[in-house]
């Protein structure tokens, strides 16, 4: 064929498999063996090693991240590779294959393209995928740009409308529901879901979540010990199950509540009988097992009776509540998190709503405080001026559980303030509560068909169908998950 001369030789030749193999006898961690990158596997002990891991190569030297023993073997392999024996240089490849431009047809080359608008094709935004974020809460979806709409997390009510719907068109609009208003208030607290935790005690008195929601502690006076369940959903107690448990006995025969430094390492019960704070250390972070005791703080002079404790965030105050004195006492730690170095400071009141206190805890920020009794069965929330500073606490609301315990004993809230957690010793179960008001979304009147109501946490997506410009907007789809 006129104007092709071939490659020389041209094919593809195979390279043999390469293998050595190492009989340590002194401590190695280089070994000279030529090979490809590409292929090569390294086994030391019979043990398939991890390239930038375990090792490290560039060709001519294989280098393991530890060192290879006496009496160690270490096998090398590079496996075949396959690589083309010749081909042509770019001039060559040119002059056999490319047509000279003066045998192509100029008249394709030449003329204006006729202009394309998305607005002038009918229901072109249908397909393929076209996404645009949806903010505040009154968006306006223009269906004529886009046909997939999202607004994340929804933290207020909101109120989508459409703009420039084509003649016919399908889009989606997509949420997730979060809240809108209510955080950290009692007030807005809803019953949600419970669960039974009587197979493991039938007496518990404390709670406490590790900070991600992926644990939950309960202690109880039956068999006075720290339960430990772990939870496949995130601060669902519903999927909570039981671990393992550590006693206490050896320090207190009638513990009343628990609670654990931010990285697991440390926690801390409190009891009846001793009247003092025992601290032990956790030598695998969370996991109670590992527990060891390392020393006691009495609070006798404060109560003689103690049923709750919480710290401020950076461990440096710690908190005490009691049925003798019926207050919240304020001590100050000169080391954090070492209740040896803690010293009384002051107290607040709070007989005035409750005589039978049983548990405490604080929003993140020392401004809320949270007072959970028996007497009243009831949650107390308090406002403090000045954060973590008791003596400026004002009562501000109450939360009634009775429908659910009428001897609520401990209490915890996540870190978010949408959900609120308490334990009862009357039915032994662990209570969770919604607080907030779920954001919700209110559909333009034009669409035709019905929305769910969905739950906190709910991603949701909405699929619309028209096919008169938007007059009328058909909801054909609602998927929630």
């Amino acid at each position: 064929m006129a104007g092709y001369t071939g490659p020389v030789n041209a094919g593809i030749t195979a390279q043999a498999q390469s293998k050595e193999v190492f009989a340590v006898t002194t401590s190695t961690t280089a070994f000279s063996f030529a090979h490809d990158l590409l292929s090569l596997q390294v086994f030391h002990n019979g043990i398939r090693l991890v390239k930038n891991t375990d090792y490290s190569a560039n060709g001519v030297v294989v280098t393991l991240t530890n060192a290879a023993l006496n009496g160690d073997q270490v096998v090398l392999i590079s496996n075949p590779s396959f690589q083309v024996a010749d081909a042509y240089t770019r001039t060559e490849a040119d002059a056999a294959f490319l047509k000279p431009a003066s045998s192509l047809n100029a008249a394709k080359l030449t003329g204006a393209l006729p202009a394309i608008s998305g607005a002038a094709l009918t229901g072109i935004n249908t397909e393929p995928f076209k996404f645009a974020a949806a903010t505040g809460a009154t968006p306006a979806l223009n269906v004529g740009a886009s046909n997939f709409f999202d607004s994340g997390t929804l933290t207020a009510n909101t109120a989508p409308t459409f703009t420039s719907v084509p003649t016919t068109a399908k889009w989606q609009y997509s949420y997730k529901v979060g809240i809108a208003s209510g955080t950290w208030d009692i007030s807005t607290a809803v019953f949600l879901q419970s669960k039974d935790t009587s197979n493991y005690g039938t007496d518990d008195q404390g709670l406490f979540f590790k900070p991600d929601g992926t644990k939950m502690y309960t202690v109880g006076k039956q068999y006075d010990d720290v339960n430990e369940y772990d939870l496949s959903i995130a601060w669902d107690v519903t999927t909570a199950v039981y671990l393992q448990q550590f006693s206490v006995a050896p320090q207190e025969t009638s513990p009343s509540d628990l609670t654990f430094s931010p990285d697991g390492t440390k926690m801390y019960t409190t009891g009846r009988v001793n009247q003092d704070v025992d601290e032990y250390t956790l030598s695998t972070a969370w996991n109670v097992t590992t527990a060891s005791f390392v020393h006691a703080f009495s609070a006798a002079s404060q109560d003689t009776d103690i049923t709750g404790i919480h710290f401020k965030t950076d461990g440096y105050k710690m908190y005490i509540v009691g049925y003798t004195g019926d207050d919240v006492n304020e001590y100050n730690l000169s080391t954090a998190w070492n209740i040896s170095t803690a010293s009384y400071l002051r107290n607040f009141d709070l007989s005035s709503q409750e005589i039978s206190v049983e548990g405490i805890f604080f929003k993140e920020d020392g401004l809320k405080m949270f007072i959970v009794g028996s007497t009243g069965d009831e949650v107390n929330e308090y406002a403090l001026s000045t954060a973590w500073n008791v003596t400026t606490a004002s009562f501000t609301r109450l939360f009634s559980v009775s429908p659910q315990d009428s001897a609520p004993s401990g209490i915890f809230i996540n870190p978010d303030g949408t959900d609120m957690y308490i334990v009862g010793n009357t039915s032994n179960k662990v209570y969770q509560y919604t607080l907030g008001t779920n954001a919700k979304v209110t559909l333009p009147a034009a669409v035709v068909g019905n929305t769910s109501t969905p739950s906190l946490g709910n991603r949701v997506t909405y699929t619309f169908f028209t096919s008169n410009s938007g007059t009328a907007v058909n909801l054909i789809a609602e998927d929630k998950i």
